[in-house]
């Protein structure tokens, strides 16, 4: 066959090469994903954290966005400050961080850019995530955190809610700020 003669062998060599990279580099992508999935799922069983770091959680979740972003042109823009450890559990955080991130994508339906600002005001850590969607209608606003309530045909009006509930059981705020475009919610 042409693929075993001599003169063929050195771009045979190269296609494998290429495979090869692209299994090395596949694999380290599976290894980040797991490695965040595992963060993002710790159980009710495991000692709960008491503080974390909100930048180590930030990446680890955008992480877990990166394929979604990529696939729908969303662009981030991060402004950090940094910050001392923040009095929450890193997989509940992750989780709220995941669920605004889902939300904002869900919102922009043909690309756009979220900006995530993370600062220290006064004694709280502030996370601002503002998305280029069309921002929360106001005749829903003051319901968007209530369960069961939706907007989405398969959504389950849970998403918020329950980030609303754990950032209350932290002692922290999640409230939807007034915007000119977009969607802003702070996380303090």
């Amino acid at each position: 066959s042409v693929a075993t003669e001599p003169r063929a062998l050195p771009k045979l060599m190269n296609k494998i090469k290429s495979c090869a990279g692209l299994i090395t580099r596949g694999s380290e992508r599976i290894e980040v994903i797991v490695r965040n999935l595992n963060q993002l799922a710790q159980t009710g069983d495991m000692p709960k954290q008491r503080s974390c770091e909100i930048q180590a959680t930030l990446q680890a979740t955008l992480e877990l966005m990166g394929h979604r972003l990529g696939q729908e042109n969303i662009k981030i823009q991060i402004s950090e400050t940094p910050t001392p450890r923040v009095k929450a559990n890193s997989s509940e955080l992750s989780q709220v961080i995941l669920n605004l991130m889902l939300n904002a994508c869900d919102a922009m339906e043909n690309g756009g850019s979220i900006q995530i600002k993370v600062h220290q005001d006064d004694d709280h850590v502030q996370l601002d995530i503002i998305d280029s969607g069309p921002g929360v209608p106001k005749d829903i606003r003051e319901n968007i955190f209530d369960a069961f309530y939706t907007t989405k045909e398969s959504g389950t009006g849970l998403g918020l809610a329950i980030s609303h509930q754990m950032v209350h059981d932290w002692g922290g705020n999640l409230t939807l700020e007034e915007s000119e475009s977009g969607a802003h919610f702070r996380l303090k």
